[in-house]
């Protein structure tokens, strides 16, 4: 059987398996052909290969979900946000220091004042970034947070999906429904706004000190 990785299993996985499971209790025929007695072991390897691949479907939701909550509530990723100086993410000796050493690590010469650069540009410095604190290895804990991030974006996704194909459900049910759903995806939409805030902050310290390592 297939090894999934951290993220892989956190982030695909797990959301997959919500889902799949919501769809068995939204539609309770689509479970006719379990077995009666119990999930035997080639049925439950159906289901985990079922989850995973409607996994990599609901983080196609979670793509959207994403830049919808990051546009609203942070004008961007918040890697990007000592680019564009929207929103707190470090002191302002800190990002100078960040801006002074990608300039003395990778040669690039960054436009002054550094909101000039475009997301795009910004984001590959970012890539860059990420790329010299793995070669410290020092990425260890950017990995275990890029997990919990994953895993809470891919809750939201497949909840906003559970609650769209509610609609469709034979069963009967009411506003409850809707707001339970709604609780699930704003306290998901919350962890994963605090994970990636952590992620970013971690990723541009431990850039600022990685030589030291």
């Amino acid at each position: 059987m297939k090894q999934f990785t951290y993220y892989e299993f956190t982030g695909i996985l797990v959301p997959g398996g919500i889902f799949t499971a919501g769809i068995l209790a939204l539609f309770p025929g689509s479970s006719a052909a379990l077995s009666s007695s119990g999930i035997s072991f080639g049925e439950f390897g159906l289901l985990l290969l079922v989850a995973y691949g409607l996994g990599h479907l609901i983080q196609a939701v979670g793509n959207g979900v994403e830049w919808v909550w990051w546009w609203f509530f942070g004008g961007g990723m918040p890697s990007d946000w000592i680019r564009s100086g929207k929103r707190f993410l470090l002191s302002e000796p800190q990002r100078e220091a960040v801006f002074t050493k990608v300039r003395e690590s990778f040669g690039i010469a960054l436009v002054d004042p550094v909101s000039g650069m475009s997301k795009r540009e910004w984001h590959a410095v970012v890539r860059q970034i990420y790329a010299e604190v793995q070669k410290c290895k020092a990425a260890e804990r950017l990995d275990a947070i890029t997990g919990n991030y994953g895993i809470n974006r891919g809750l939201a996704a497949a909840f906003v999906a559970l609650a769209a194909i509610s609609l469709l459900a034979d069963i009967g049910h009411g506003w409850r429904l809707y707001v339970g759903f709604g609780v699930f995806i704003a306290l998901a939409l919350v962890r994963m706004h605090r994970f990636g805030v952590h992620y970013a902050r971690e990723l541009f310290v431990q850039f600022l000190t990685c030589e030291k390592k």
